[in-house]
């Protein structure tokens, strides 16, 4: 009897290593559809605080338009996908260290709620 349980756990572990792997491969070819991330690109901005090559409208236009783009974009990606990718992609940025505190900040900031900010449910990406 106590055999078959453990049978049956090995065949659990299994299946869901199995999923994960799928699920992997399926978020990596959802994302590298696209000829550009625009979630990356809004989350990794720079922000002039001096504004000295855009107007500060001009700035937000353009910020804005980023984050339209961003949001469709997440919204094209299976749910599951979302969260790993923001997650990647912000370890890695935090992680090469080039980036100055304010955009560090910003990014610890952004990158959890990006989910909620473009309307696609309530849930908040760990980090």
């Amino acid at each position: 009897m106590a055999t078959r349980y453990a049978i049956v756990g090995i065949l659990l572990v299994c299946l869901a290593a199995s999923i994960n792997a799928a699920t992997q491969v399926n978020c990596t070819k959802q994302i590298q559809q696209q000829s550009q991330n625009y979630c990356h690109m809004w989350l990794s901005r720079f922000v002039d605080p001096q504004g000295t090559t855009l107007t500060k409208h001009q700035e937000q236009k353009q910020q804005d338009s980023l984050l339209q783009r961003c949001c469709k974009q997440l919204g094209t990606w299976d749910e599951i996908c979302r969260c790993s990718d923001i997650r990647d992609f912000t370890r890695l940025q935090l992680r090469a260290g080039n980036w100055d505190a304010p955009r560090r900040e910003r990014i610890v900031k952004e990158a959890p709620s990006l989910l909620k900010t473009c309307h696609l449910g309530s849930k908040m990406c760990q980090i």
